[in-house]
């Protein structure tokens, strides 16, 4: 295997996925029982919940900002944001020490899981980097591949839970005594995890250079780029195009938040679940994950739309709602905890490669935001962060019933009625995609011929149609394909639809990209009659 910019991401993305995904199983199932043990109360536990998704959210635009900025540089934002995280899994353990202070040990959770989302926003850096050395047509199967290195942590990571169950031990630190159990190593976990990624990024990872076409062109001209105003800017933003994905993806992470807030208190007053059985059906669920990443991974090569995967995901999402609803009650049976989380969880891998393939075919087809990918994904992961830091809260104070309530409720539902947002919420964002599919296609018509086409053929346009976009300016232009298009269209009396600024324009990044091939393109008398 050569080993290249592509393969070494490949591989460092593929470890920082690995210990993200195993490092959430080993944190999300105890921390509730972390909270409880230094005295901390339900509210607390969502305060802190939420702080993690707070900080990601407020560093993601600091990471893209700071690596658009440095012109494509990735590897000092990576390694300052995961040394951030490896000092937050040793604040997370140190909490432990203070078990007979609540709020100093509370303080300290909290500053562990802050520095911990310090270190998890990174992961827009990873869709950037990913962005900038695949090529598009090709990004929702790696990204498929990358979910699927998730899904191998998700599977593990139950292994390592048990492994922790098992801890009790003690050591001394200077005149203290230092007591090791099932709860606070998972920050001696998460400080030993974060080093082996910081480790990958170190010693792999390669910065990638110029963001390229997807058109599989030279590299961008920025002396050539027309950047719009800043209102322009604010526009392009707040388009269909780009706010349906970002929308999607902060449902899914909402939606997943009720899981991951909800299940181990629910499950614990139903059925008496401790962090092992939670854990162990979130790691069991896994599997079908891994089948269903395939399945994606499979519709891709076939040339599947990203938006009708994102659809698929989304009714995995709306019937997976009413069944957490409905099913998650007192006294329940096993089964009615855990198909619930196995049918939302599946939807998963049909939303989140797909979205992000969609979102980035977005940004490149719109000039104005094409050479901000590191800030344009940072700010889509940033609205994930929004989500994981607002569903926390609202979950445990709205969503999670508190055991007298349970009781007094006639079914005796663990969740409110306001748990029906996870169905309600995909339904607006299948309505979304449907719009932008129909409304706001991408348009694939250009001046050249389509991928495939190195010759002039039949289904040539012969009418030059507008496509402002930088990225199909950076083509290679083949001349015999334009004289074609022109001299047909004369033959047959179709008038030649140019815009005389554009083609001034268009001509001039031409000279600039290929030479003199492209000087005689725009001398008309080089075009034969």
């Amino acid at each position: 295997m050569k080993w290249d910019t592509k393969t070494s991401a490949l591989v460092v993305q593929a470890a920082i996925g690995l210990v993200d995904a195993i490092s959430y199983m080993v944190v999300a199932p105890s921390l509730v029982f972390y909270i409880r043990q230094v005295g901390g109360t339900k509210e607390q536990y969502g305060f802190i919940l939420s702080v993690f998704s707070f900080a990601s959210f407020a560093a993601k635009p600091v990471l893209g900002s700071w690596t658009d900025s440095t012109g494509n540089k990735f590897r000092l934002p990576y390694l300052t944001s995961i040394a951030m995280a490896t000092l937050g899994g040793f604040l997370y353990f140190y909490a432990s020490l203070y078990k007979d202070k609540t709020n100093t040990a509370i303080a300290l959770i909290a500053c562990g899981r802050i520095l911990g989302g310090f270190g998890a926003a990174n992961s827009a850096l990873g869709f950037a980097y990913m962005a900038s050395v695949v090529p598009v047509e090709e990004q929702t199967r790696v990204n498929s591949l990358l979910s699927m290195t998730r899904i191998i942590g998700m599977a593990v990571a139950p292994g390592f839970n048990v492994f922790l169950k098992n801890v009790d031990f003690t050591f001394s630190l200077g005149s203290s005594v230092v007591q090791v159990d099932s709860l606070n190593s998972v920050g001696l976990f998460l400080f030993v995890a974060n080093m082996v990624a910081f480790l990958a990024v170190f010693f792999l990872l390669q910065e990638p250079g110029r963001k390229k076409s997807m058109h599989g062109g030279t590299d961008l001209m920025d002396e050539q780029y027309i950047e719009g105003s800043k209102w322009d800017f604010v526009k392009a933003l707040c388009t269909p195009e780009i706010a349906v994905p970002v929308f999607t993806l902060f449902v899914v992470n909402s939606n997943f938040q009720l899981i991951e807030t909800g299940l181990a208190p629910a499950a614990y007053h139903a059925l008496g679940w401790g962090p092992v059985q939670t854990s162990a059906v979130l790691g069991s669920s896994s599997v079908l994950l891994f089948v269903c990443m395939l399945f994606v991974f499979y519709l891709s090569a076939k040339n599947t739309r990203d938006e009708t995967l994102i659809i698929m995901g989304n009714m995995f999402w709306i019937v997976g709602g009413f069944f957490l609803y409905f099913l998650w009650t007192a006294h329940a049976v096993e089964w009615h905890f855990v198909l619930p989380v196995i049918v939302c969880i599946s939807g998963f891998p049909f939303i989140g490669s797909s979205n992000r393939s969609l979102f980035t075919r977005r940004v490149d087809a719109n000039p104005i935001l094409e050479t901000r990918h590191a800030f344009m994904h940072a700010l889509l992961s940033m609205f994930a962060s929004v989500a994981g830091f607002v569903t926390p809260s609202f979950v445990a104070a709205y969503i999670l019933r508190r055991p007298e309530e349970v009781d007094a409720d006639i079914h005796h539902r663990e969740l409110s009625p306001w748990a029906l947002y996870v169905i309600f919420a995909p339904v607006l964002s299948t309505v979304g995609i449907l719009y932008v599919a129909i409304c706001k296609p991408l348009v694939g018509e250009t001046l050249l011929p389509l991928e495939g086409e190195d010759e002039a053929n039949e289904r040539t346009s012969l009418v030059a149609r507008r496509r402002s976009s930088a990225m199909v300016l950076g083509q290679k232009i083949d001349p015999a394909t334009e004289a074609n298009r022109r001299s047909s269209a004369q033959f047959m009396g179709i008038p030649l639809i140019d815009n005389p600024e554009e083609d001034k324009r268009r001509c001039s990044v031409f000279a600039v990209l290929s030479g003199e091939m492209a000087e005689s393109l725009c001398d008309d008398s080089a075009i034969p009659a």
